[in-house]
């Protein structure tokens, strides 16, 4: 499956508000789009021409669904996935389903929020991580700071279902970001949240996943009367469920600006989910771009933004489900 992303490289985007005198010590290209579709793709040789510095880089999943670190497939995957661990341990029939039943008792009675305290990370060290990375040959490393899970690896505001406040209580993607820099390795976050929407199964009123009170981890009820093809796997049929409410879309993108703000990333990857964001969404980050542009022009950068072929620049290629635009300004 083709994955759909929204990368930024070498600088973040609206984090400038954070810091007005900030100013770029190295050429500038950004880039906003989808995966490259072929070698005459113009996005994708703009990407490898961005990052051909940076051939070899590491993104770790590690979050509170490592504290099963069931070994079992997923049934639709070609291999094993841990990261997929709560979705299925609430699919009657999967085998993390049955792994989870024998080992932890029924998901009505032991859900996915009861592994949040386990989930400690005593021996976490980000230091060790980043010289690792390093000895690897990594140009460029960093978390995921959510996962479909809902379970935010960052400090932040919008949500109490984090590593700051729970579990481990610590700042992992800070940690991680001072750790990755020190090592002179570009810092990358990634951001799997839009897919939160449908992880869950909200319909099931046994399940955790109903009750109001952790709507924070599984996101918002709905569908409450879905009955789901139980042979399908992954993300179909995702398109049957309504899609996702004003809330939950503003609550996606003020989660990624917060991350732009509090840790400058220079790289952030949003995974396949963004093809599910309602089309005024992407147009908000396609607005966000351009913001860039004007404050990179008012710190003396000459910046432009650069439609790609088959998009205008206030319209988005939704026969590709990603914004396709290119930032590139010279440097100082």
């Amino acid at each position: 499956m083709r994955l759909v992303y929204l990368l930024l490289t070498l600088i973040p985007g609206c984090a400038l508000a954070q810091g007005a005198g900030w100013k770029p010590d190295r050429p500038v290209e950004l880039i906003i789009g989808a995966a490259p579709g072929g070698a005459n793709d113009r996005i994708g040789r703009a990407l490898q021409r961005g990052l051909q510095d940076g051939k070899f880089g590491i993104y770790t999943h590690w979050g509170v669904y490592s504290v099963p670190a069931s070994r079992h497939s997923v049934d639709w995957h070609p291999y094993k996935n841990v990261t997929w661990y709560p979705y299925d341990m609430y699919r009657e029939g999967t085998q993390h389903y049955q792994y989870h039943v024998k080992t932890y008792g029924h998901p009505s009675q032991f859900g996915y929020k009861d592994f949040i305290p386990m989930f400690t990370a005593e021996k976490f060290d980000p230091d060790e991580w980043a010289e690792l990375f390093k000895k690897a040959g990594a140009r460029f490393a960093g978390p995921v700071g959510e996962h479909h899970d809902g379970f935010c690896m960052w400090d932040t505001k919008y949500s109490e279902w984090g590593a700051a406040r729970m579990g481990p209580k610590r700042d992992v993607v800070g940690l991680l970001e001072r750790a990755i820099r020190n090592q002179d390795m570009f810092f990358l976050v990634a951001l799997h949240h839009a897919e939160n929407w449908w992880f869950y199964p909200h319909w099931k009123k046994e399940y955790d996943t109903s009750d109001p009170r952790y709507a924070g981890l599984y996101g918002e009820a709905h569908d409450p009367n879905y009955q789901p093809d139980l042979t399908r796997r992954g993300t179909e049929g995702w398109e049957e469920q309504t899609k996702p409410s004003r809330a939950f879309l503003e609550r996606w993108k003020a989660k990624a600006i917060e991350v732009i703000d509090k840790y400058r990333p220079d790289l952030l990857w949003f995974d396949a989910g963004l093809k599910f964001v309602q089309e005024k969404y992407k147009k908000d980050v396609a607005a966000c771009a351009q913001w860039l542009v004007d404050k990179l022009t008012k710190i003396g950068l000459e910046a432009k933004l650069m439609p790609t072929p088959g998009c205008s620049v206030a319209s988005t290629c939704a026969a590709r489900n990603a914004i396709r635009f290119r930032i590139a300004a010279a440097s100082c």
